[in-house]
Order: structure tokens, then sequence, then C-alpha cells
């Protein structure tokens, strides 16, 4: 069976290169199909599927405020001190708080975005230090001891150089100076998805410099909170236990909480805030269908192609038959011909993706007060996955029906006419796929030219100004505790 493989391998490598030009060309449009396919599950991946750099991700759960009409928004930092309280069913509660700051290094600012944490917070994520240590537990529980900082990996190597000696250092945050302790993995960004955050502190020990009793006052919303589950418990049980919270809080606390109740997602749906994550899905589905259609009319190209060939090839398909080839012989080896060029598309292919998602990881987006946003869509295990399935699904697709035709060949018609002789039944066949081919491709271009259309016509919407000539900019004067 190797023997017999090796040996169509190499039959099948010499066929193609007798015709370069051609096969170019049709690597070349599996490569783009499979190139747009792996991209958009990248996507996908990124916002979906890839969890965060945690430990046991699927024994975590996110805790939303949930309105009565369905929307949704952080929770306040009293009510998870008494989330907190609920250990028959979590092992440990988190809350973390993305903010802006001032930092100033060497009499220069700039305006970073960290995250005020509670105590136990990267304990509880199983995440350990890159250089050296993260917050004790005396710091975690006396906010009257000297202020610390953990920095991000990205940030310790852009402003610091990676040095060592950075540690133990000094750092200006908000003009409050803090005592650098520790640098997180290259991997770890925080856990709310998409932003990029720079620095932890401990929450109390900002929210002292930043008025403790506005912090802390009950419906004061703006913390992220996260709780692990007991073994064996589910999210179910987690949702009763916070429900029976909720009510509690309603009758103690009427006037701040009286409206309060509390959603529990599993962590992977409640990665993406609950408010946007419908929009994101309907938008990956367009996606992933767009790059599907392109692969398909890809893979319709190259079926035409090679039923040409094939139908060029039928003398030769016909001898092989007289000599005794069987019809599956015959499949096999037109089928190694379109396995080779299906592997050859997939290894460009998977390079291309590659290159795409690594410049859109890098890609940084501010919004609101400069928070910078990144999404980490890189290619990974799942992605090269996905893009071997991928490959051996489009060598079947465009290499099945030119096999199954070939192999149907008429031996006496074919030594006959040397192969110069098509038939009603091969022409039909590749009449149909040049059709949908043409009916696929109109689709794509009027989709495409809709939404040129549309970005064109947002482009021109009147702001009552001329946006050309303007640049904005922020200051942010509360990050040094002045008042409005």
């Amino acid at each position: 069976m190797f023997d017999q493989l090796r040996s169509d391998l190499a039959f099948g490598v010499r066929t193609l290169l007798k015709t370069p030009m051609v096969t170019a060309v049709l690597v070349a449009t599996l490569a783009l199909g499979i190139a747009a396919t792996s991209v958009t599950f990248s996507l996908v991946n990124g916002f979906f599927i890839r969890p965060p750099a945690i430990q046991d991700p699927d024994r975590f759960v996110r805790i939303f405020n949930a309105s009565a009409n369905g929307q949704y928004s952080t929770i306040s930092y009293a009510d998870f001190l008494e989330i907190r309280e609920l250990r028959d069913v979590f092992s440990g509660t988190l809350a973390e708080e993305p903010a802006p700051f001032s930092m100033g290094i060497a009499g220069s600012y700039e305006r970073v975005w960290g995250e005020m944490v509670s105590d136990g917070y990267f304990p509880l994520l199983g995440v350990g230090p890159a250089e050296g240590r993260f917050f004790g537990p005396d710091e975690e529980t006396d906010s009257g001891r000297e202020p610390v900082v953990v920095l991000s990996h990205g940030l310790w190597t852009r402003r610091f150089g990676g040095r060592r000696d950075a540690l133990n250092g000094a750092l200006l945050l908000n003009g409050k100076t803090f005592r650098i302790i520790g640098v997180a993995p290259p991997s770890f960004h925080g856990t709310t998805l998409g932003l990029l955050s720079d620095l932890w502190i401990l929450g109390p020990q900002e929210r002292t410099a930043r008025a403790l009793e506005g912090r802390t006052r009950r419906g004061m919303c703006g913390c992220f909170g996260m709780a692990r589950l007991n073994p064996g418990a589910t999210v179910e049980q987690g949702r009763a236990a916070i429900d029976l919270l909720a009510r509690r809080l309603q009758r103690e606390y009427p006037d701040r909480n009286r409206n309060v109740r509390f959603a529990v997602l599993s962590e992977s749906e409640g990665r993406i805030f609950p408010t946007m994550r419908g929009s994101l899905l309907g938008a990956a589905g367009i996606a992933v269908t767009i790059a599907l259609v392109v692969l398909l009319v890809a893979c319709i190209n190259v079926a035409g192609v090679l039923l040409v060939r094939a139908s060029a090839r039928r003398a030769e398909i016909g001898v092989r038959v007289a000599l005794g080839a069987t019809r599956a012989r015959i499949v096999a080896q037109l089928l190694t011909e379109a396995v080779l060029l299906s592997a050859t598309a997939g290894a460009i292919g998977v390079v291309l993706a590659w290159q795409v998602t690594r410049f859109a990881t890098a890609v940084r987006v501010t919004i609101a007060r400069g928070a910078p946003i990144s999404i980490d869509v890189g290619v990974d295990a799942r992605v090269l996955a996905f893009s071997v399935t991928v490959t051996v699904v489009t060598a079947m697709l465009f290499g099945l029906a030119p096999a199954f035709e070939a192999s149907h060949a008429n031996v006496i018609g074919a030594l006959k006419d040397g192969g110069r002789h098509t038939g009603g039944r091969r022409s039909m066949l590749r009449q149909v796929l040049v059709a949908a081919q043409v009916a696929l491709s109109m689709a794509l271009l009027a989709g495409g030219g809709l939404f040129l259309r549309s970005l064109q016509n947002a482009r021109h919407i009147d702001l009552g100004f001329a946006p050309d000539t303007v640049v904005t900019t922020s200051v942010d004067l509360s990050l040094h505790g002045y008042s409005a």
C-alpha cells in the first residue's frame, strides 16, 4: 500500500509539473480560499473559543447586573463583597475594575490603563509571575501599607526595557508613589476580553486615594465579577445561590438594590459583554459564510479545470483500464493529484492566514478615554486543526467529481479517438459547475459592492464640521485628585 501511495505521489508530481502555469493558478486560487476561511475562523476563535490565560477557565462564572428589560451592566464593589460570602458554591470570588492611570516616569507622564483588583486575584486565576512576585497577604489585607503595583509584560518591556532592576523601583501613579513588585506573564492581559491592561493594583489602595466612600457606595457599578465554582458545583447552583442573595439585598437595601438582579454566565458565555454578544455572533456568522462561499467558488473553479484535464487524459486512462487498472485505482490516482494540489495550497493558505492574523493582533484600537483594545486572533492549534480539515475537505470537493468522471472512461472510444471526444455527460457537468461558479461570484460581488457603497455613504455623513483638519485630545485632571 505504501509503495502504491509513493508511486501515485511521484506520478502526480510529474503530472502537475508538466503544466506549471496552470498548476500555479490552481494552487493560488485554492490558497486564497483556504486563507480566507482560516482567517475568519481565527476571528471566531479569538472572540468566542480561545479561553483566557487562566487555570481551569471552564470552572469560572462571570457575574453581571441584569435589569428587567434585558440590559446588563457591571456590579458594585459593595455587592461583590456580599457575593464573596457565598462559599458553599464558590471557592473564590474576584473583582476587577478597569481604570485609567496617569503614569509618571522620569518626569514624563502618559495615560495608561490598568485594573484595580480584589485580594487573591492572581492566585485564584492560577497565574504566576514572569518576574518578581504578586501581591502578598499582608498587602492585600492592610490598605495602610506601602502601595505596590504589578506591571504587564508589555509595559515592562516597552518602558523599562525588560530590565530586572526595575523591580522594587518607584512608579508614580495618579500622583502617588507605588513600588513595582512583579511582572505578569506575556500571555496575561487580564480577563476582560480585548482590554490590554498595563498594570494591576489592589483596589483598596487606590480607593483610599480616590474617595473610598464613593467607590464602595452601594449602587456605584464598575466592577467585573468572576467566581470559581466549588468542585461538583454547577452554573445552575451558582445562579440559584446568587438569585437568593439578590432578593435579600432588595429587601435590605430597597433604595439602592430595588431593581438589582444578577446574571451568572459561564466564563465562555460571559467573555463578551452580554449586550454585545448577539451582534458579534451575527457579524461572525456573516464573515464565515462569505469565506465559505469564496472557498466553494475556488473549489468549483479548480474542479472545472480538472474536468477539462481529465478529458484530455482519456487516452491515458483508457490505456490504464485496458491494461487491467480498476476503477478504484484510477480514482485513487486522480484523488492523489487533487490532494497534492490541496496540500500545497493549504500550506500557503496557512502562511497567509498567519501573516494576516499576526497583523490584526498587533493592531491596537483606542476607545473611550484612550483605553487600548486588541483581540488575540493569532493562529493556534485550533486554527491549524481547522485549516487541515478544510484542506482535506477541499481536496474531496474539487477532486471527487473529476476522478469519478474520468474513471468511467470508454476504453474502446478513448483508444480510437485518442482522448479528443468529450461526451455530453462530461460537458453537462462542466456547464453546471460554470453556472454555479458564476452565480456565487455574482452574489459575492453584489454583496461586496453594497458594502463598499455603505462605507462610502458613511464617509460622507454631514458631521457639522470639516473633520480633515481636526484632531482631538482629552485631559483627565481627576487622575491627580482635582475636583470638577
